[in-house]
């Protein structure tokens, strides 16, 4: 019989030490990063060019809160307590709008779907493959995407994107600033291919 009580002792002293743990596993939440204003181009003059950035698409499996790495070439591995702050595409949208913003200096960048056809210079269409940490634990950007006239009928370039970034740190904290500098090197990729096409066709908004 006095066995109970020390019995009892060390089951509470278990399950608070059980719900101590729970307790410091808060979930945290994450956001991709533009480039800075003071990037190269943000500093020209501002140009009466018009871009229209979508569709964006990703696969169905990147499709969720929870941020997704590769533990193997088959094996996908999902944070449960380090989420996206918001839908992935929309923030692969938006921080591609600034930085094309930014570097192509003009503040007429219309995400999809915008309301009229014809309303803009030029838009670009992105399928995303890849944007994820891999087994190695680098940042990947696997893309392909195009750029359209004015009307969104006639593709005027198209191209398929594989960029890799080396985060700073192992935490997911690095790997969404790694990945915001994949997204940095695709919009300069982008922006270089809208300033030859703009120069080639002559419209001469840049």
């Amino acid at each position: 019989m006095k066995k109970a009580p020390a019995i009892l002792i060390i089951l509470s002293a278990l399950i608070m030490s059980l719900s101590g743990c729970a307790a410091t596993q808060d979930t945290r939440f994450y956001l991709l990063s533009s480039l800075p204003r003071t990037a190269a181009g943000s500093q020209m003059k501002k140009t009466e060019l018009t871009l229209g950035i979508g569709p964006v698409n990703i696969p169905e499996y990147l499709d969720r809160p929870q941020i997704v790495t590769r533990s193997s070439r088959n094996a996908l591995r999902l944070a449960e307590f380090h989420n996206w702050a918001e839908q992935l595409k929309i923030n692969i949208a938006q921080v591609t709008a600034e930085n094309l913003s930014i570097l192509l200096s003009t503040a007429q960048v219309k995400l999809y779907p915008w309301p009229q056809s014809g309303s803009v210079d030029f838009q670009v269409v992105i399928n995303v493959i890849q944007f994820e940490g891999n087994p190695a634990g680098n940042a990947v950007l696997l893309a392909r995407w195009s750029i359209l006239n004015n009307r969104g009928k006639t593709e005027l370039t198209e191209r398929t994107t594989h960029i890799t970034v080396r985060p700073k740190g192992r935490d997911y904290r690095s790997l969404a600033e790694a990945l915001s500098k994949t997204l940095a090197d695709f919009s300069r990729e982008i922006a270089g291919d809208i300033k030859s096409l703009d120069k080639r066709m002559g419209t001469k908004t840049l």
